[in-house]
């Protein structure tokens, strides 16, 4: 369960578009496992001005099976360090 439901259990998207080209470089997401909104950073060079968490792609592979509690931990620390990796 854990990525793959904050990613699909959602109830509201937009997209970080890049000046040239429109390419979609994040999705903002409503998380309703984390209640929060975050970011799916698609392409590194996109940095949004707000204040939300920023996931990036690479880091799917090594959260996609942490329980809720530890998303929620991993979330906090996000939130607290802006641009931090999980590593």
């Amino acid at each position: 369960m854990a990525i793959r439901d904050v990613l699909t259990k959602i109830s509201g998207v937009d997209e970080g578009r890049g000046a040239h080209g429109g390419r979609i470089l994040a999705v903002r997401i409503f998380s309703m496992v984390l209640e929060d909104e975050l970011w799916l950073i698609l392409d590194p060079s996109f940095a949004p001005d707000d204040r939300l968490a920023l996931y990036y792609v690479d880091e799917i592979p090594l959260i996609k099976d942490k329980s809720y509690e530890e998303l929620r931990e991993i979330h906090k620390f996000k939130l607290a360090f802006p641009g931090c990796r999980v590593k």
